[in-house]
């Protein structure tokens, strides 16, 4: 029922009505829901406002994700776009469920970012150090793999131990007079 609400509100019912048989088409049908993401994405680069591309696109990938909740991929997208429109507390929740599925780097920079703008500056911490750390593991070789040393020497250390190179004058080219 429609009668006393405001646009927005109208606005706002319509598309929770949408997200909820949208979901449930998503639930049936990857594919549903990726073609969902993807039509969200294709919504935010028409910038056409008439089409309320950021409100439809956000109740397309809830949709999707509602749908397909352990598709780590969707909920990235989903938290990034909802960082992006400043919908933090949100963002924050979709992005840490995208990581416990699936250790992105760019969700977890994502995560990052939102938790330093809410102000949770060590848990932001702990998640840049251990996206670090996964993007550069330590470098400790197996045990029992023999790394050779390695010496320098001076150019006529080299040549002493170092066969010649170029056989005697007798087997030199001889230049034509």
């Amino acid at each position: 029922d429609l009668d006393g609400m405001s646009s927005t509100q109208a606005i706002e019912a319509y598309l929770d009505d949408a997200r909820q048989t949208l979901a449930k088409l998503a639930g049936q049908s990857v594919q549903a829901a990726e073609a969902m993401d993807l039509l969200a994405a294709i919504y935010l680069t028409r910038g056409d406002d008439r089409t309320l591309p950021s409100s439809t696109s956000l109740c397309l990938r809830r949709a999707a994700l509602q749908g397909q909740p352990q598709n780590a991929t969707l909920a990235s997208n989903l938290g990034m776009q909802l960082a992006r429109v400043g919908m933090l507390t949100e963002a924050q929740r979709v992005l840490e469920h995208s990581v416990s599925l699936q250790n992105d780097p760019a969700t977890q920079s994502a995560l990052a970012s939102v938790l330093r703008q809410l102000g949770q500056y060590q848990q932001a911490e702990k998640v840049s150090v251990e996206l670090q750390a996964a993007n550069y593991p330590s470098t400790q070789f197996p045990k029992g793999i023999r790394i050779p040393e390695v010496i320098q020497l001076t150019p006529a250390e080299f040549a002493a131990v170092s066969s010649p190179v170029m056989q005697s004058s007798a087997a030199s080219p001889r230049i034509p007079a």
